[in-house]
């Protein structure tokens, strides 16, 4: 591919003609240019700074994507990064920035507007120069690569503490990569400032203990070392890594904390975390040490919420999930994104092997797993907010009937919503009855052979005016359309019991995020600002035609009426 001034050179040549035509001195970097880069340095007084010295980098998709301005001349507290020392003259997103913009430009209107807006700390002055966004500093570091250790947004640390303990769980082994979460806070006396939720307490069993230090403002120095002997400076005792046994790796964590600005022009807390470990690797037995700085990662209640915000209060809700097929699996992980608070899936089947091409989880992750197993600790270790409850039972298992009744009391006692993924008759039948006798609402989500199409069914007390069979009547009169299938959609697989369907997991993918939106609309009903309310009952999708071509999805939506022949008949 040919260097962008080599494919536009008249824009390279009009770049440099306004940089002349401003009286802006400027040089090329020759070397540069001949390995495949382009840069310019160029000369420009601006306010109190006189001759400043400013590095131009254009990318190889210039003019497609912006150039980068930086200097190290300037040292401002915002709208410039504190190591590269490159210079934020419009937002990150590529939106704002028009081919038509030119270097010379910026320096003449941007860069002055930058350097006012970034050696103020007047709100009032900066409000109408500036994107109303946090600029934290923890996110210009360098860190050590898949490395994180989870803090909460919520802590507020005691300001008067200096320094202090620190409670970390850890979640795999440690080496090069550290991961793990401060699940306490604590002076130096062991007194609690801060605690995990308890979900990220009870996420993170092996613990060890490390140390903290408060500096007064964050530390501009790029390398760990610079960092962790600024902290040594202070006080001494941090000379001495504090080393703790890990899985058989000796290991010490120093945790830093500052002000950063954490939302436009206003201060919390930041963290950063150095991590020393050191294993016994060579022949010799010699202790092999390494040292890196770790980010840290949000991790609270509320940092979750803060992406939906729409879903608060459904951290109170609780689900039972039936199925935990192509539909219902990853129906569960959805709503564990969601945040509800509890979910209680059943299913009897294990993971086979050649499923995973329409299941969440691949060959060595769930392969051979009880579904409700695989499931289960994937979310506990990965969405803790949501507590889950695995029942392994087979629906109408006649060897057990005394513990059918049993196993639907735990799986129904004070849920808000039945979720029914199983696509068995039978089954729904059921559930459909025991959700009306309990006054819970009832759905239903399945998908028809080749997944040509697919359905959504929700009865609702209080609000679905028909009931479950009044569904199926309307359905037999065809006043609700019944999706397209594949007439050779069914396959027996090799080694299985029994034929299954056939169809992608993309397109089963349109009918699982219906039924969660409608479970969750279902959900959120009564909460004052949360999810917007779904009036429908059914949803019918057609993903392909009568001709097996695809489509667009075409959805169609109904409500339940009371049928004449059932609910209609009882008035």
């Amino acid at each position: 591919m040919k260097p962008w001034w080599e494919i536009y050179p008249e824009r390279f040549q009009f770049e440099l003609d306004a940089l002349r035509q401003e009286g802006i001195p400027f040089e090329i970097d020759k070397e540069a240019l001949e390995r495949g880069a382009c840069i310019l340095y160029v000369t420009i007084s601006v306010g109190q700074f006189t001759n400043l010295r400013l590095k131009v980098a254009f990318p190889a998709m210039y003019p497609k994507m912006r150039f980068e301005i930086s200097s190290e001349d300037l040292d401002l507290h915002h709208h410039q990064n504190p190591f590269t020392k490159s210079l934020c003259l419009i937002g990150r997103a590529t939106e704002n920035w028009d081919t038509s913009d030119y270097v010379a430009k910026y320096l003449k209107e941007r860069l002055p507007v930058v350097i006012e807006a970034g050696l103020s700390s007047e709100m009032e002055t900066v409000a109408e120069m500036e994107e109303r966004q946090g600029e934290p500093i923890t996110d210009y570091y360098f860190y050590a690569e898949n490395s994180i250790i989870l803090i909460d947004s919520d802590w507020a640390i005691d300001p008067s503490v200096q320094r202090g303990v620190l409670e970390i769980g850890l979640n795999e082994a440690v080496g090069k990569v550290f991961r793990g979460a401060v699940l306490s806070v604590q002076d130096i006396s062991r007194h609690a400032l801060a605690q995990a939720d308890a979900a990220i307490y009870g996420a993170y069993p092996d613990k060890i203990i490390g140390r903290w230090y408060r500096l007064d403002a964050p530390p501009r120095l790029s390398d760990w070392n610079d960092i962790y002997q600024e902290i040594v400076k202070r006080d001494a005792s941090f000379r001495i890594p504090q080393w703790e046994n890990a899985r058989g790796t000796k290991i010490s964590v120093t945790g830093i904390l500052f002000p950063e600005e954490t939302r436009w022009r206003q201060n919390g807390d930041g963290w950063l975390f150095i991590v020393h470990v050191e294993q016994q690797t060579n022949k010799k037995g010699q202790p092999k040490r390494g040292i890196s700085l770790v980010r840290p990662g949000r991790a609270g209640r509320t940092d979750f919420l803060e992406r939906n915000p729409s879903l608060r209060g459904i951290e109170g809700k609780k689900v039972a999930v039936f199925g935990l097929g192509c539909l219902g699996a990853p129906s569960v992980l959805e709503f564990a994104r969601c945040g509800i608070g509890e979910l209680r899936i059943l299913d009897y089947d294990v993971v086979d092997p050649a499923t995973v091409v329409r299941w969440p989880f691949g060959l060595k992750m769930a392969g051979g797993k009880l579904k409700t197993h695989a499931l289960a600790c994937f979310l506990a270790d990965n969405y803790p907010f949501t507590k889950v409850i695995p029942i392994n039972h087979y629906m109408g298992d006649t060897q057990n009937p005394d513990m059918e009744a049993k196993i639907l009391d735990v799986m129904l006692d004070g849920i808000d919503l039945i979720y029914d993924a199983t696509a068995e008759i039978g089954i729904q039948h059921v559930l459909s009855e025991l959700a009306a006798e309990r006054k819970i609402p009832y759905m239903m989500v399945s998908a028809t052979d080749g997944v040509w199409g697919g359905r959504v069914v929700r009865i609702s007390p209080g609000r679905t005016q028909g009931c479950w069979m009044c569904y199926m009547k309307l359905l037999a009169d065809e006043c609700i359309r019944s999706p397209l299938f594949d007439p050779a959609g069914k396959v027996l697989p090799v080694g299985c019991a029994a034929p299954t369907f056939t169809g992608t997991n993309f397109d089963a993918g349109e009918i699982v995020l219906a039924g969660v939106r409608m479970a969750i609309s279902t959900l959120m009903e009564k909460i004052d600002g949360g999810y917007p309310q779904i009036s429908w009952d059914v949803a019918v999708a057609n993903l392909r035609n009568s001709e097996g071509n695809i489509i667009a999805p075409d959805w169609k939506t109904y409500e339940i009426e009371k049928h004449p022949d059932c609910c209609g008949k009882r008035e």
